[in-house]
């Protein structure tokens, strides 16, 4: 199994046994959870909205990121297997921010992402991390599909919906 937790992040009690529960489940390679944030000090938690549910094709297609969607899939809730992580052809070199952008695209590429009921990670803001410049990442975003910000400039977020009949 497979994850990526940043140094300040965490992981909850129960975290590995759901996921370990979740991918036993015949044909389930890659799952997340709830996105879940919590403050530099871990007193402050902020649950984000209702149970996530992401098309295959919008990941693959680039959509879920805040500069399209305004939702992303949370990168310390996500976890996959081995095999997946083969087939979608590992990770790119030179990709330094928008990492999980490049890397859930690929996997979507090849296999459905499932969501689990419940909070299994927690994202931790703070002043310093390197996901702070988003100008950085946005470019990466943009590199990794150069259509989509022509596109973003011209559509408004409804206009985005009606476009993959929700």
């Amino acid at each position: 199994i497979y994850a990526w937790l940043n140094t300040d992040d965490l992981y909850f009690p129960w975290t590995l046994e759901v996921v370990t529960t979740a991918l036993s489940e015949p044909g389930v390679e890659w799952i997340t959870g709830h996105p879940n944030y919590m403050n530099v000090d871990g007193t402050d938690f902020h649950l984000r909205g209702l149970r996530p549910y992401y098309r295959r094709e919008w990941i693959e297609r680039g959509w879920y990121n805040d500069e399209a969607l305004g939702a992303d899939i949370q990168q310390e809730s996500t976890f996959w297997t081995a095999a997946l992580w083969d087939r979608a052809g590992g990770f790119p070199d030179g990709v330094q921010y928008a990492g999980d952008f490049w890397l859930w695209r690929q996997m979507a590429a090849v296999e459905e992402l499932h969501t689990v009921d419940t909070v299994i990670a927690a994202h931790r803001i703070h002043p310093d991390q390197l996901s702070d410049d988003q100008t950085a990442y946005h470019e990466e975003v943009v590199a990794a599909r150069p259509g989509l910000a022509r596109l973003l400039g011209k559509l408004h977020l409804h206009d985005i919906y009606s476009l993959y009949r929700l």
